[in-house]
């Protein structure tokens, strides 16, 4: 694991289905560990709040609008090369200054599995009337 990808939580995102905000998942929660992947989700799916930083529940017509961007998230990722590389910031030296940028490469399998397992979560959501809880890991 890349020092990056450390955190308190031991994952960047958790993504479960719920029956109410705050609850605790019905069943399978999905896990992202990987900073890189993390990322991308978060500049993908910014319209519906998600980052690792912070904890979004969806519902109702949210929920339509969100399976239909991982749709076509999924296509998007599925035409692009096995891994490609994303800025995940960059390094500061102790006095402050803006160092090095840290690029690192994003695998286009990880976050192909990670969609999907993802829209099936969110396609039991819409069936059921439940939430889907996204929580960032930071």
């Amino acid at each position: 694991m890349e020092p990056e990808d450390q955190t308190l939580t031991g994952f960047l995102f958790a993504v479960s289905c719920v029956r109410y905000e705050e609850s605790v998942t019905d069943g399978v929660t999905i896990y992202l560990r990987n900073r890189a992947a993390a990322r991308f989700l978060e500049y993908a799916l910014e319209d519906f709040g998600v980052t690792t930083s912070d904890n979004v529940c969806l519902g109702g017509s949210d929920l339509t609008r969100l399976a239909k961007a991982i749709d076509a998230l999924v296509t998007s990722v599925e035409q692009r090369p096995d891994s490609w590389p994303i800025s995940l910031g960059c390094r500061m030296s102790p006095s402050g200054e803006i160092g090095q940028e840290i690029v690192r490469p994003v695998s286009n399998s990880e976050v192909l599995t990670f969609l999907r397992d993802v829209a099936g979560e969110v396609q039991i959501a819409i069936q059921s009337g439940k939430l889907i809880s996204w929580a960032g890991g930071e």
